[in-house]
């Protein structure tokens, strides 16, 4: 049986420190459409659809990719209060929906605050992006716990919590989503749409002060097992404590081998460590990353609730998991 609860320099986890846990969910989504009563085919968007797509979505009068969506987490407040524990879901002043080109059409809808008895403040986004020809849309949506700190007895009730509840949220918010969605298709197209989830992608992590997150991330990159480790590393060990929290099945791994990890610092040179979970459909990442302790004071000063004031609450730019998670996504999802 691998034991997760791993022993730097022999000891056993004597504390951590971690901040910022976020979650960030991707679905991809594939489709067939069918027209005049014809055979259904794949649905393959060429550019002037993926314009008219677009342009629908972003038009003002359109509420089903905003302010709908508040609506949807609004009704999971009332109707399931005790799971949720939602005082308050609201968007944040002056954030408007913004449009950027990649692979396809990204569509960056307005950040919205949740407040939640049994999380505290929860920042979320959603996005999307519509794909050209052989390449598939996708919705992603990012949950922000602020949270300043974490330790280890905290951590052990809250994480697990904080992942339940936003694969709940997202799993509402999606059903939503891909039904707006395949109505502005078949608007556009003129045809039967019909989508389904076809792969999930998820990433969850937290932010953490420990100093050699750059030596495990080096040892990875060169292949070294994280478990059991060849030199023990503060890092190393949170990682495993991670992954115990919040994917505790994953102490029944037939060998050691079995947990594949793997390490990516970003362009700017933000360094992040992360368990991958393959199951069926489904592949997560579970991980660290790293945190500057002058970046620590930086998000203390911030204040919440933050809604009123759209200079408050933007911890992604401080947070060291957040960028490496940002650009991992962005490289799987082209693989899509």
């Amino acid at each position: 049986m691998l034991d997760l609860q791993a022993r730097p320099a022999g000891n056993a986890v004597q504390s951590v420190s971690w901040r910022l846990p976020h979650h960030r969910i991707g679905t991809v989504l594939s489709g067939t459409e069918r027209s005049d009563g014809g055979p259904s085919r794949e649905l393959r968007l060429d550019v002037s659809q993926a314009e008219a797509v677009c342009k629908r979505i972003l038009d003002e009068s359109n509420r089903a990719y905003s302010a709908d969506v508040l609506d949807v987490l609004g009704k999971m407040a009332t109707v399931d209060a005790t799971s949720f524990g939602l005082t308050d879901v609201s968007f944040s002043a002056g954030d408007h929906p913004v449009l950027s080109f990649g692979p396809g059409q990204i569509i960056d809808f307005p950040r919205i605050w949740l407040n939640s008895t049994l999380l505290g403040w929860i920042e979320a986004r959603v996005c999307m992006t519509i794909c050209l020809f052989d390449s598939r849309s996708k919705f992603w949506i990012r949950y922000i716990a602020h949270r300043s700190e974490l330790d280890q007895r905290v951590a052990e009730e809250y994480l697990p919590r904080f992942q339940d509840i936003t694969q709940r949220w997202t799993a509402s918010i999606l059903n939503h989503l891909i039904k707006a969605y395949q109505a502005d298709l078949e608007t556009v197209t003129g045809s039967t749409i019909e989508l389904r989830i076809r792969n999930i992608v998820q990433f969850f992590g937290v932010d953490t002060s420990a100093a050699d997150i750059d030596e495990l991330a080096e040892r990875i990159r060169f292949g070294e097992k994280i478990y059991p480790p060849r030199i023990p590393t503060a890092a190393g060990a949170e990682l495993l404590l991670l992954t115990k929290m919040v994917a505790p099945q994953r102490q029944r791994l037939a060998s050691d081998h079995s947990l594949e990890t793997v390490s990516h610092t970003t362009s700017r040179g933000r360094t992040g460590v992360f368990v991958r979970l393959d199951d069926a459909n489904a592949l997560s990442y579970l991980g660290l990353g790293a945190l500057a302790p002058d970046e620590i004071v930086a998000m203390e000063a911030q204040k919440l609730p933050p809604a009123a004031d759209p200079n408050v609450g933007r911890d992604q730019r401080l947070s060291g998991t957040l960028q490496v998670t940002a650009e991992m996504a962005n490289m799987i999802a082209r693989h899509f």
